[in-house]
């Protein structure tokens, strides 16, 4: 027996008879999961918003009395199915050591207007470093004001048809508010976690390409509070969730 010619074909063989990949062939990627679910709310009765006094500022009445939705925004549930939108959820890997995958979005990212006396959308996640306008399509000034912790505080005015690029540079939940029009608000969710997603009108949510493994979950939303959910284990395939209102949310 030729020993050399042995080994050589037990190495070129492999491990239980695997052939080894080519010189500069990838290593096989291992199925993602998906995160999907859904925020209800969990009382019988829906919250009933309260319609804004959008009259403080007499010269643009007639122009913001233009909006199709007059109410807060604080809570808004869907009717048919008690899903709560504006509901921005991350996943965070269990230990301590952080994910070295960041977020950056193709395309252009989402801006900011102002539109009839009221911020579009009313909740924004951005990534950090990236670029966002801030518009004005309402005939008048308007004025944003960033209320900031890890990211430097801003207050500046937006002139009819004007617009300006901001940058955020930490991941922060960040509250927006216009001066001029008082009851004007949103928020501006900062982000580098490429793990996100934010509930649509309905409640729901979904968040692809996860890789297999144990993990937090964390919830914000500007009414209920925040959220952790710990030892959440994502593997192939679909990994389901059901929050609900009365979940142990803490202000």
């Amino acid at each position: 027996m030729n020993l050399c010619r042995t080994l050589t074909s037990l190495a070129l063989v492999g491990v239980l008879g695997a052939p080894l990949l080519a010189t500069g062939e990838s290593q096989p990627v291992a199925p993602a999961g998906v995160l999907k679910g859904k925020v209800v709310f969990a009382a019988e009765k829906l919250p009933e918003l309260p319609v804004l006094d959008m009259s403080s500022k007499p010269e643009h009445q007639s122009h913001c009395m233009m909006a199709s939705d007059k109410k807060s925004r604080e809570l808004i549930v869907d009717p048919a199915t008690k899903g709560i939108a504006n509901v921005f959820l991350e996943i965070r890997k269990k230990t301590k050591d952080k994910t070295k995958d960041k977020w950056k979005p193709e395309g252009e990212v989402t801006p900011s207007d102002q539109v009839f006396c009221r911020y579009e959308p009313h909740v924004l996640v951005v990534p950090v470093g990236v670029p966002v306008l801030f518009k004005n399509s309402d005939p008048f000034m308007h004025n944003v004001h960033f209320y900031c912790r890890k990211n430097p505080a801003a207050n500046f005015g937006v002139p009819e048809g004007g617009q300006k690029e901001i940058k955020f540079r930490a991941d922060e939940v960040i509250r927006v508010k216009c001066d001029v029009h008082t009851w004007m608000d949103s928020w501006v969710i900062a982000t580098s976690n490429p793990y996100h997603a934010l509930t649509g009108k309905d409640g729901s949510f979904e968040i692809p390409n996860v890789p297999p493994g144990e993990y937090e979950i964390r919830f914000w939303h500007e009414k209920l509070g925040s959220l952790k959910m710990k030892g959440v284990k994502i593997g192939e395939g679909e990994t389901t969730l059901e929050v609900k209102s009365t979940d142990g949310w803490k202000s």
